[in-house]
This record gives C-alpha cells, structure tokens and sequence, in this order.
C-alpha cells in the first residue's frame, strides 16, 4: 500500500504505521504538496517507479483534508479523474 497525504505527511505518518501486518506493508509517498492533483500525479508515478502493480493487490491512497473549503473540490474532482484513469 503506497499513501500519499498532504503537506509532510507528518500526522498520517503518525496514523499508519502503528498498523501492523504480515499480509501487507505501508509505505508513504514522498512529496509536500496540497493540491490534490498533483498529490495524485506524485502518487501515480511513485507507484509506478516501485514496480507496484494492481494486479497483485497493491494498492495506492491519496488522503485529502478538505478542510470544507469548497475550492479544493473541483481539484478532488480532477484528482479521482486521475485516478479513474490510472485503474482502466
């Protein structure tokens, strides 16, 4: 599982790795943005650099706080566009 989030990735950094299992393993995206599209292009190529593939059940989560502004919604939008895209 390849996680990018916002910013630093700090408190979901946090979050995630006191999950633990040996059926799967997390990793983070690098990368400081907030805008979603390009968290979701940062995410699309890391994923593919690390050889990850659907396929075999990985997986790649983009974490978006919208923090209800309204303006991050048509970058969310275009960022599950991304992503729609990524999986045909």
């Amino acid at each position: 599982m390849l996680i990018i989030a916002e910013g630093k990735n700090c408190t979901e950094t946090k979050y995630f790795s006191r999950i633990k299992s040996d059926s799967y393993s997390i990793h983070f995206a690098k990368g400081n943005d907030t805008d979603s599209v390009k968290m979701m292009r940062s995410l699309k190529r890391q994923y593919s650099e690390l050889g990850l593939n659907p396929e075999r059940g990985d997986i790649g989560i983009c974490l978006v706080d919208s923090d209800c502004n309204p303006a991050k919604d048509s970058q969310i939008q275009e960022a599950d566009s991304l992503a729609t895209r990524a999986v045909k």
